[in-house]
């Protein structure tokens, strides 16, 4: 069962009622003017408090309500220590809202979503999986090939742009082939080599864009 709808009070209410209860004492402010802090409070913290886990830790559900609630735990905790929570009443709506505290938050959940949808955005780039299909076939039937001990190296690229790559084939230790070649997203090269006869170990060695290199080897019989 899904919990994520108890993040809407941790976000549009109890943390900032409890940092308002602790700034404004009871009889200080009235009860529509509370509430419209609470929410501007609230939503404040979420979006600073998201951020700040976002570049912290990252951002998400629990991190994100285990903050909010502490906030809500310590400042409502510290408030009715001091005696400071206000005790209810009938709400009097004042005649204009405070404009500075709706801007405010307003700018607080533009915030917090634009923190969500960035993470969003970042778990979506990450499910992206980019790679390089990389193989060595065996020696083709006779049928199928002219010549002995004939073989196959080949490239597929599933990365998001173009890649250069180095390879190097080699027999026990002594170098047979070297190619290079450059591919587009979807692009694929196979080259044909072929090796004489006898057992050994065939290494075809690969570097993509200067990197490491990745290997596979091909015993070959005698």
């Amino acid at each position: 069962m899904s919990w994520g709808w108890l993040l809407f009070p941790l976000v549009l209410f109890l943390p900032g009622y409890a940092i308002a209860a602790l700034a404004f004492p009871p009889r200080t402010i009235g009860p529509a003017e509370r509430g419209i802090y609470a929410v501007a409070l609230s939503v404040a913290v979420a979006a600073v408090g998201g951020l700040i886990l976002q570049l912290a830790i990252g951002l998400d559900r629990l991190s994100w309500a285990v903050l909010l609630g502490l906030v809500t735990a310590v400042c409502g905790g510290w408030a009715v220590r001091l005696g400071r929570l206000p005790r209810p009443r009938s709400p009097r709506l004042p005649w204009a809202l405070p404009f500075a505290v709706g801007a405010f938050a307003a700018a607080g959940l533009v915030a917090g979503m634009a923190i969500v949808s960035a993470r969003d955005g970042q778990l979506e780039s990450r499910a992206r999986v980019h790679f390089t299909d990389f193989w060595i076939a065996p020696p083709r039937p006779a049928a199928a090939a002219p010549r002995a001990g004939t073989f196959l190296v080949g490239l597929r690229s599933h990365e998001s742009g173009v890649s250069r790559y180095a390879l190097r084939l080699s027999r026990g230790g002594l170098l047979l082939a070297e190619r290079e070649a450059v591919l587009r997203p979807g692009g694929q090269r196979v080259w044909d080599f072929s090796t004489p006869a006898g057992p050994g170990l065939l290494v075809a060695s690969l570097r993509q864009d200067g990197g490491l290199p990745r290997r596979l080897h091909l015993p070959l019989e005698g």
